[in-house]
């Protein structure tokens, strides 16, 4: 948006009203899946197996980016020379551990705590959906654990990925792991697989309400104040353009046999191979 002036109390109003709606609209967002240079098998599960394809606009705001999904017709950063770029969008969760500040009604408590599996959105450019267009159909997305490893460097980089065992999730452990989400979100998942694209609609576009009579239950001032530690995975551009939060570890997953649909599992998260004391694990192919 263009810095100018403008005069009077009503100018003043139309500015609040501005941007209260952009609050509203960061309200309820996840977090963008990142891998940081040199970083491999990194632990993450499809919850999704087909893509939300659009496009978007990667915009320089200060030191940062921001990523803004193009309108298309009329859309005004499209008229003002910025060029779109392509993504597809699936959600996933992250089974990398990190370190945050505990927080209660909205307010740090003065502890920190450790959180792992937490859900986000994978979005990535046209070669990437190639790829994952391939592996969906080999293999399925969502029946296993996958291992993410970044490829390349500078603006031409690419997440390759190994699969683990065969070990589908379900509904229960979906659940789970939506269940630290923003009430409309969790809520949202019926155990249908179209709810679920329907949580990942709702963050590439703007006017896409899941629940609009109902709250989105995520704090605004946990929002502000942990955009300092978390604006790496809500706006950026490119993988070579973020400097990714910093994990503690890596996490494996349970061990896992054949397929099991819908049979009753204890482990929703992914852990790592050979982790050191770790709760569960799993061979990869």
């Amino acid at each position: 948006m263009s810095v100018f002036a403008r005069r009077g109390f009503k100018a003043h109003k139309q500015e609040e009203e501005r941007r209260e709606k952009e609050k509203k609209q960061r309200q309820g967002k996840l977090w963008r899946f990142f891998l940081a240079d040199g970083e491999e098998d990194i632990p993450l599960r499809f919850l999704t197996e087909e893509p939300i394809l659009f496009y978007e606009h990667s915009l320089k705001v200060g030191k940062n980016y921001t990523n803004e999904t193009c309108k298309g017709e009329g859309c005004e950063h499209c008229e003002s020379g910025d060029r779109p770029s392509y993504k597809g969008a699936w959600l996933v969760t992250d089974g990398r551990e990190r370190e945050v500040k505990e927080r209660k009604n909205g307010k740090e408590t003065g502890k920190t705590i450790t959180i792992s599996d937490q859900v986000k959105l994978y979005v990535r450019g046209s070669k990437d959906i190639a790829k994952l267009d391939r592996l969906s159909r080999k293999f399925g997305l969502t029946s296993r654990p996958w291992f993410a490893t970044k490829t390349g460097t500078d603006t031409s980089t690419s997440y390759e990925l190994d699969r683990g065992e065969e070990d589908e999730l379900t509904e229960k452990q979906i659940k789970n792991l939506l269940a630290k989400l923003p009430e409309e979100l969790r809520n949202h998942y019926d155990g249908s697989d179209d709810s679920l694209m329907d949580i990942v609609e709702s963050q590439v576009i703007d006017d896409f309400e899941l629940n609009p009579s109902e709250d989105t239950g995520r704090d605004e001032d946990e929002e502000d104040e942990d955009d300092e530690d978390l604006d790496d995975d809500v706006e950026s551009v490119e993988d070579d353009e973020e400097e990714e939060e910093k994990p503690k570890k890596k996490l494996g997953s349970k061990k896992a046999g054949a397929k099991k649909s819908l049979a009753s599992k204890k482990s929703t998260g992914i852990k790592k191979p050979v982790a050191k004391k770790s709760k569960s694990v799993f061979k990869r192919k």
